[in-house]
């Protein structure tokens, strides 16, 4: 699966559902960002994140590697096997 997904309370969020679901519980300004994305009909919104995703690095810049995690932040980080609950994805 190359979209993003989050499971919240045993339900699957895919593509900026799963974005709307996640900013909710950022600092603010971005639970306002959730708010005003969530009456965005799926359909729409999926077609926004493709589009959106496809240009991130146009929008925001991107580097060709990525930079270690500090040891003084790896208590932030979940290792690969640790704490994750697997839902099921919807076909």
């Amino acid at each position: 699966v190359n979209d993003s997904a989050c499971c919240w309370d045993g339900k699957v969020y895919t593509k900026l559902q799963a974005s709307v679901v996640t900013l909710k519980y950022f600092k603010f300004p971005w639970p306002i960002l959730a708010f005003l994305l969530s009456f965005i009909p799926k359909a729409l919104g999926d077609k926004f994140y493709d589009w959106f995703a496809r240009n991130r690095f146009r929008f925001f810049g991107g580097s060709k590697s990525v930079q270690p995690i500090p040891k003084a932040k790896e208590d932030l980080f979940l290792d690969k096997d640790e704490g994750i609950h697997v839902c099921p994805l919807p076909k």
